[in-house]
């Protein structure tokens, strides 16, 4: 993906919440896939990102505790 957040063969890349929330609106899923000291930053952004009743966040991380983070946020 390149810097201006363009579609490569109709991928999207987008980097805030504001222009996600804009371009889509609220999503099901959101995945979170970070290094373990992102967390709690990656799971409040996942929070403002989906479906207030129906929305999933999904953690694709290794370690002990990171559930815990995104639970608690």
């Amino acid at each position: 993906l390149n810097k201006t957040h363009q579609s490569i063969h109709g991928i999207q890349a987008f980097m805030e919440v504001d222009e996600i929330l804009e371009r889509c609106g609220p999503v099901d899923l959101a995945i979170v896939l970070v290094k373990a000291p992102f967390t709690e930053q990656a799971a409040i952004k996942a929070k403002q990102l989906i479906q207030p009743r129906n929305g999933f966040v999904l953690t694709l991380q290794n370690g002990v505790g990171n559930r815990d983070v995104l639970v608690n946020k």
